[in-house]
């Protein structure tokens, strides 16, 4: 059995399949916070629903990021943890090669055509990866990055690609001269990683996962106090 988890956005999301991608169970949650508490009993409850337990899972398929900093340890973290307890291997998939893996499944796109998925930033940032279709597989052709709204049409090529990514509406606007060949507008869900799971070769199965970062989180370390106990 395959289990995928995806907390790196705006939701907690979890879907349980077998190996051949047949969907047995889901759930999904829209919440920007709050996803530690809901992870859990969610799993759980999918599990159920499925009639299996933990020790039946294969795979477990995680939303590495990038994404909120909480959101995307909470999955990969507990993702770790559901594996040393199941002997489980785990499958990292980033928020860059769902989107784009998405639009090529539904879209049915052809060799040739250029992907460019989006994560929003803050301070009118956006992160991104540019990819090309070669026969049914994603080539990443330009690695990930985060750059300013004003430079997303140079980091296209200045060409017209497919931009694929979550409310793509509130900033895409702010993009001067990217002019995308078509815009596909949403966040993927734990059904979609085990739909793109169904299609990644063993290669891609791994003991653990890591969170994937574009920039460090904006709460820094306390420094350390002055005094010490030994000074009082």
């Amino acid at each position: 059995m395959r289990l995928a988890l995806d907390t790196a956005f705006s939701a907690c999301s979890v879907a349980v399949s077998d190996l051949a991608g047949n969907l047995k169970a889901c759930a999904h949650l829209e919440q920007r916070r709050g996803q530690a508490e809901t992870l859990v009993p969610m799993v759980q409850e999918v599990l159920k629903k499925a009639g299996k337990k933990p020790s039946d899972l294969t795979e477990i398929v995680v939303n590495t990021g990038p994404g909120t900093f909480a959101g995307v340890r909470i999955a990969t973290s507990f993702a770790r943890a559901m594996a040393l307890s199941t002997s489980a291997k785990i499958i990292g998939i980033t928020a860059f090669e769902a989107l784009a893996g998405v639009v090529m499944l539904k879209k049915q796109t052809q060799s040739g055509e250029k992907i460019l998925s989006l994560v929003p930033g803050k301070r009118g940032e956006v992160s991104g990866e540019l990819f090309l279709v070669e026969e049914g597989a994603l080539k990443s052709i330009k690695d990930p990055e985060t750059m300013p709204l004003k430079a997303l049409r140079a980091f296209a090529g200045g060409q017209k690609v497919v931009v694929a990514g979550p409310d793509l509406e509130n900033y895409l606007k702010e993009a001067p001269g990217l002019e995308p060949a078509e815009i596909f507008s949403f966040w993927p869900t734990a059904t979609d990683l085990l739909d793109l799971a169904a299609d990644l070769g063993p290669g891609r199965r791994s003991v653990t996962v890591s969170p994937f970062y574009l920039r460090p989180p904006d709460a820094k370390p306390q420094e350390k106090s002055h005094f010490s106990k030994e000074n009082g």
